[in-house]
């Protein structure tokens, strides 16, 4: 298990430094495309990070012209992120290229361990995200 999540994290820097993204703005981006507009501390909640990393990802990522920020409507002190389009295209493709790459390493399996390996990998995702939400 931990061979694989070493292999996968080296994976991930590797494949979005080809995009001009750290591994942590592709987590932001995604978390932004699939929750849509939040405020810069609930990214901070979802990313488990602190507010201060928080505000230099979004800087970034709105510089890069990925997130764009806004106040939030009623509380001028609260920052709202959401994904750009140029934001939201970058993400379908890495999710895209996720996708391939996926399906190449898992070719050669057997439907029975394709099947068996996406429910457990799925469970196993399901409990760590409980113990750590």
């Amino acid at each position: 298990a931990a061979a694989l999540a070493r292999a996968l994290l080296f994976r991930d820097r590797q494949r979005v430094c080809c995009h001009g993204v750290s591994v942590t703005q592709s987590y932001a981006l995604e978390a932004l495309v699939r929750r849509g507009r939040m405020t810069q501390n609930e990214l901070a909640s979802e990313l488990h990070l602190d507010k201060s990393t928080t505000s230099r990802l979004a800087a970034s990522l709105e510089r890069a012209g990925y997130v764009a920020r806004s106040a939030k409507p009623g509380d001028g002190r609260a920052v709202v992120l959401s994904a750009t389009r140029a934001g939201r295209a970058l993400h379908a493709r890495l999710v895209r290229e996720d996708e391939v790459e996926m399906d190449r390493l898992i070719r050669d399996l057997s439907a029975a361990s394709r099947r068996d390996a996406v429910l457990l990998l799925g469970r196993l995702a399901r409990l760590v995200s409980r113990k750590y939400s």
